[in-house]
């Protein structure tokens, strides 16, 4: 069964489906039970029914996998043949590895129900040219090869692009709706692919402002000494996330200032060499800097409570995201909502949610330039803690237009 059988049916509600990947670890999977649990605590004519995309045959290649991971999907599609409305809270990958796999089973689960929306989280769609420029000023100067490594280079980094051209395109002849998180999405969207009905939302993870009860415990329950300061990192350990330019900035800071890490390597790259070598990394950067050795706490990751409590109750939240095409970010969302300070690289991302939540206000630095961050921890560190609650992006704003959609 894919629909989880955790909700009871009432008789007297329209049912709505939340196709999403569950019981792991990633955003999707947090986000998609904040969503139903909001729902079907405040709404009164609906029902929300969590249906799991089971991963372990969506991102397989082998060929039984992959027949397997077909057959699931189109379970799924007879399930949610019945539900009143269905919600696909959408990235690529969950469907597949390849774009064949992935294009035919979003057909299948769009074909199930005519009462579908989608969630788009990060429609990547805009072609990265510079690797191209720099093939063609290669090629001019007569160097082939590196002209040639340029161009592949090119198709790589454009690949997702390639392919989510190929779902708006589905999308828009099934004119099927479409939730974004920026402002911007929803421009590309509507202007550059003629996608009619988008809708913007950034994500919401809390009612925000949560106070930890008691700063001292919520520390020391993780074998911190309350006494310091700590800034913290947060979601899964990987290269885009900035830890070592963290690591760096801290090296500048008082020694009073310590670093916690609440995180871990993403499940689907467990053994992927490359992020074991990531990991390796910190680890000997802070092995080769004595002032660090005390300094930086690894905490592992935390269920969802102790995670909330722990951004509300440190000195400082880092988000010195590397840009990499993201629109939005759970982990952002919390941080926004319940951290005392905020300091968040120059991502777009980040650029975005400011300019559609003014309240999400926050110091920022580039996330190549560790000195910037040093200065704007030390800065950041110095300024009383700070409420950023949006008055018009909330929970209930968030439930009330997906059940929109749904109608």
């Amino acid at each position: 069964m894919s629909v989880r059988p955790n909700v009871g049916f009432d008789l007297t509600k329209k049912r709505i489906a939340i196709v999403s990947s569950y019981d792991t670890s990633c955003g999707n999977a947090s986000f998609s039970d904040v969503l139903i649990r909001h729902i079907n605590l405040t709404s009164e004519g609906w029902q929300a029914f969590p249906v799991t995309l089971e991963l372990l045959l969506t991102q397989n290649m082998g060929r039984r996998e992959v027949a397997a991971a077909d057959q699931h999907i189109r379970e799924i599609a007879s399930q949610v043949r019945d539900f009143d409305a269905v919600n696909i809270q959408f990235e690529a990958g969950l469907l597949g590895l390849l774009p064949t796999h992935i294009l035919r089973r979003l057909n299948i689960l769009l074909s199930a129900n005519p009462n579908t929306f989608v969630t788009f989280h990060s429609p990547r769609v805009m072609t990265n040219f510079s690797p191209r420029k720099a093939a063609i000023r290669f090629a001019i100067r007569g160097r082939l090869i590196k002209a040639l490594k340029s161009e592949l280079t090119f198709h790589r980094v454009n690949f997702d692009v390639r392919m989510n051209r190929k779902i708006l395109a589905f999308i828009k002849r099934r004119k099927t709706p479409v939730i974004v998180h920026t402002l911007r999405s929803q421009m590309i969207l509507t202007s550059i692919y003629d996608v009619r009905k988008v809708e913007v939302h950034p994500i919401v993870m809390s009612p925000g402002n949560q106070t930890a009860e008691n700063r001292d415990t919520v520390l020391q329950n993780l074998g911190l000494d309350p006494r310091k300061e700590y800034v913290g990192l947060f979601g899964f350990i990987s290269p885009y996330k900035g830890h070592l330019e963290t690591l760096m900035a801290l090296r500048h800071q008082e020694m009073s200032v310590n670093l916690i890490v609440a995180g871990r390597i993403h499940p689907q790259s467990l053994g992927n060499k490359d992020a074991v070598k990531y990991l390796r990394t910190l680890q000997k950067f802070v092995a080769s800097a004595p002032e660090l050795h005390e300094r930086v706490h690894f905490v592992g990751e935390l269920d969802d409570d102790s995670f909330t409590s722990l951004i509300a109750a440190i000195d400082c939240c880092i988000l010195p995201y590397h840009e990499v095409g993201q629109d939005g970010s759970g982990i952002a969302s919390l941080c926004f909502e319940n951290g005392k300070r905020i300091i968040a690289s120059h991502s777009r991302a980040f650029d975005e949610l400011e300019r559609l939540v003014p309240e999400y206000s926050s110091l920022r630095f580039d996330v190549e330039n560790s000195l910037e961050l040093s200065s704007q921890l030390t800065r950041a560190l110095r300024l009383q803690p700070q409420k950023r609650t949006s008055k018009v992006y909330t929970l209930e704003s968030q439930t009330s237009l997906y059940l929109k959609l749904a109608d």
